[in-house]
């Protein structure tokens, strides 16, 4: 197997300060930086430690005395630093790891490509409590099912969990929680 070298590039905007790799890593530079109070420190360059965010995308947060702390996602720095980067376009995970931000695995795609690149691989079939923003688990939506069945009110019902009276009839109507079956015994799927 050939390995091939890492390359190390600026960050945009942080020139001098912070660089990424064609591996998806990030680094601090050695520098020296002027505080408010205008004493100077100076900084040893290191490897960053990565996050995740809500969606499970690895995250660094970069500082600067005049910029303050923000937090940027790993792969639109390396869209940015790798590939002809566009604001329209989305950057695309070729296998569909979110945590492989080598730059062979990133490309630049229109929201449609990137939708049914998703689907093709599986991606989007995260119903229910596998739904990162769900606030219901499945065990809620039973309870919520056999409710209904004995006629309380929506509005009676959202009061109950950390969802509205609309939510509460998109699981009555079936527009949501589809794969939990409404039946007597109340079964579910998944």
């Amino acid at each position: 197997m050939i390995k091939i070298k890492e390359e190390w590039r600026d960050i945009i905007n942080y020139e001098g300060s912070y660089q990424i790799s064609s591996y998806g890593r990030v680094k601090s530079l050695n520098r020296t930086i002027v505080l408010n109070n205008g004493k100077e420190r100076k900084l040893e360059g290191k490897i960053r430690a990565y996050g995740t965010d809500k969606a499970g995308y690895p995250i660094t947060r970069l500082s600067t005395v005049n910029k303050g702390a923000t937090t940027f996602t790993i792969h639109r720095l390396m869209a940015k630093a790798f590939l002809e980067f566009r604001d329209e376009l989305y950057v695309n995970h070729i296998d569909g790891d979110k945590s492989n931000n080598k730059v062979s695995n990133l490309e630049m795609i229109s929201a449609s490509d990137n939708i049914k690149h998703a689907f093709k691989l599986g991606l989007c079939n995260q119903s229910g409590e596998r739904n990162g923003y769900s606030k219901l688990t499945k065990e809620d939506v039973i309870d919520i099912k056999l409710m209904l069945r004995k006629g309380m009110k929506n509005k009676d019902i959202a009061t109950k969990y950390p969802v509205g009276k609309v939510n509460i009839s998109q699981i009555k109507r079936g527009y949501t929680w589809k794969h939990i079956i409404d039946s007597k015994e109340m079964n579910y799927a998944c």
